[in-house]
């Protein structure tokens, strides 16, 4: 079965519109996230802002300075200028998928007893608002 590539359209549609994080969040994961065929197409990357802006919502979410991520997959399609991936960060599990052209993203962070989502803005990061940011689930 073929990936339908169309659909990240939307999802980057929703990602620069939506109030609940929640939704492309959601929608990621039913329409990519598993999917071998969308796994395949995506080539193994490294991304320096990517990675300064996780650790910068680590520092929100986690309320420390020093933040740790034991584990990153960062998989990218280029010419969708699209990234995503898997993060452990302090021992929770990270999900996001980023577009590097608006740079603008989603995240989603499974901690205990809940989910946290959230939006991800590389255009300035020092201005990351956790409560503006993040739905608690």
């Amino acid at each position: 079965m073929k990936v339908d590539l169309t659909k990240l359209d939307l999802l980057k549609e929703q990602i620069k519109t939506t109030k609940d994080f929640e939704i492309p969040v959601h929608y990621f994961f039913d329409n990519f996230a598993d999917s071998p065929e969308f796994i395949d197409i995506c080539k193994e990357t490294e991304n320096t802002l990517l990675y300064k802006i996780l650790i910068s919502i680590g520092q929100q979410i986690f309320k420390k300075k020093n933040i740790t991520i034991q584990q990153k997959l960062f998989l990218s399609l280029e010419e969708r200028h699209f990234i995503h991936g898997p993060v452990i960060i302090e021992n929770c599990m990270m999900s996001f998928a980023y577009f590097t052209d608006i740079k603008l993203g989603v995240f989603s962070v499974h901690m205990a007893s809940q989910v946290m989502y959230g939006r991800m803005n590389a255009l300035n990061l020092r201005s990351f608002q956790m409560p503006s940011s993040i739905n608690l689930n």
